[in-house]
């Protein structure tokens, strides 16, 4: 009735970027282990509950090497999640009726942000220190009759900048593509 999970994986990424003329050479090497651990609890065999603590990465990138008097970093390092799911999946009727929930959080590490360069005009990558992104979903399907599935869903996120940059002058917007 009880079922544990862990995973380890590790990912290591060395990139390389030269310039057109083949003067400039820039390299960086990106890794992280990430870690998972599941616990699921079966209270019937139509009924679960789990739990999930999982840590999440995205390899590092570089921007086009700065221009005089342009502020950008050159390598925008790696983004780290820690992710946390708490959910209950079930099916009730002889699975005529599927209705599933979970809840969860995710604290952002060095995410990465793309902002326009004003002096160039074009997108170049940022980092920002800390950020939080919670919620949660709701999905059901019913089976009334044979051939016939209906299905709806609900989602809610929120999400927000905790510490920006160490100024405050960004904490509390939402992320970009995160809306509510």
């Amino acid at each position: 009735a009880v079922e544990l999970s862990v995973a380890l994986r590790y990912d290591e990424d060395k990139r390389e970027q030269r310039d057109l003329l083949g003067s400039r050479r820039d390299s960086a090497t990106f890794s992280d282990f990430q870690p998972k651990i599941s616990l699921s609890w079966k209270l019937t065999p139509d009924v679960m509950l789990y739990g999930t603590y999982a840590e999440g990465y995205k390899s590092g990138a570089f921007n086009p090497p700065p221009a005089p008097g342009q502020t950008f970093p050159l390598v925008v390092q790696q983004e780290g999640t820690d992710n946390f799911e708490l959910g209950m999946k079930s099916s009730w009727l002889d699975q005529k009726l599927v209705a599933n929930a979970s809840l969860y959080y995710t604290e952002y590490h060095d995410a990465q942000i793309f902002q326009l360069d004003l002096q160039t005009g074009g997108q170049v990558a940022i980092n920002a220190n800390e950020a939080e992104i919670r919620g949660g979903e709701l999905e059901q399907t019913a089976r009334p009759v044979r051939g016939l599935e209906l299905s709806a869903a609900l989602g809610y996120t929120d999400s927000e900048f905790t510490d920006f940059n160490g100024t405050g002058l960004f904490d509390g917007n939402r992320l970009p593509n995160a809306p509510k």
